[in-house]
């Protein structure tokens, strides 16, 4: 379309740099131009069913400014839907980061064991892109490596920095990084992996207890909040209710509105933590 194409070349590069990072980082093969214009093409449809619908609503029925508010309505929905493409690019990778970090004592047991028997660093990775199911996103980051060598002619070296570059997660990061430098200088493989193997496990074991710490707390405030707050407001209004009638409405709201809005809340709050 002719305003996407427009608005495209009038994008700064480093804004399609920081979208091609992001992409690489989610593992979605597409590149930055092809995402950022099916986001505007998709905003621009927005925009301008939005425009036409506020302005035929606002002649119809009268509205005072209509073509002012449909304009500024239809350049919110788009603006709104451009954003929100790139905010679940965002946070595609900020999932893949959490998942990486979460299976990665696994995976470094499971490098740890065939290393043990003898098998080089590429042969591990390719080995560790087939087992999904059990370490789910690092078999992405895997795959890149394997790519980078099968494909691309990488030296083992340089597809693990490469990837390390991309990679989401900072934790996984920094132990590609210093693999490359364990694989340069020659040190033995197995040694420290059985050491990063150990330090994951200690690492994990310990985000677990303060993760269950975290969320005893949570479960605290929220048993007061939403549980034993409700109720005290009840047993104070009804004296007051007593002297002087109040509206239906508001042991409605209490009960019908706040409790699941606050449940529903915590619920959210849990999940985002977690």
């Amino acid at each position: 379309m002719f305003p996407t194409q427009f608005i495209l070349r009038r994008i700064k590069k480093e804004r399609i740099e920081e979208v091609r990072l992001a992409l690489r980082r989610a593992r979605i093969p597409r590149s930055a131009r092809e995402f950022l214009e099916e986001a505007l093409n998709f905003s621009f449809l927005l925009s301008l069913t939005i425009l036409l619908l506020v302005l035929f609503l606002g002649l119809r029925y009268g509205i005072p400014y209509s073509p002012l508010l449909a304009l500024l309505s239809g350049a919110g929905a788009g603006y709104g839907l451009y954003r929100l493409f790139l905010l679940n690019l965002d946070h595609t990778g900020r999932a893949r980061s959490r998942e990486i970090e979460a299976r990665l004592p696994h995976a470094l047991a499971f490098m740890l064991a065939m290393s043990k028997g003898g098998v080089g660093v590429i042969r591990i990775f390719k080995e560790l892109s087939k087992r999904k199911d059990d370490y789910g996103e690092i078999c992405k980051e895997a795959n890149a490596i394997v790519r980078n060598v099968e494909v691309f002619g990488m030296s083992p070296v340089q597809a693990i920095t490469d990837v390390a570059e991309t990679t989401p997660s900072e934790k996984f990061k920094e132990f590609l990084k210093t693999l490359a430098t364990v694989v340069e200088t020659g040190t033995d493989l197995s040694d420290f992996l059985a050491s990063r193997c150990e330090k994951a496990y200690f690492e994990a074991k310990d985000a677990q207890l303060k993760s269950l710490e975290t969320v005893a707390i949570m479960a605290e405030i929220s048993t007061i909040t939403i549980g034993l707050l409700p109720f005290l407001l009840m047993v104070t209004l009804l004296p007051i209710q007593m002297m002087s009638p109040l509206s239906p409405l508001t042991l409605f709201l209490i009960v019908y509105l706040t409790i699941p809005l606050g449940s529903s809340l915590f619920i959210f709050l849990l999940s985002q933590y977690s």
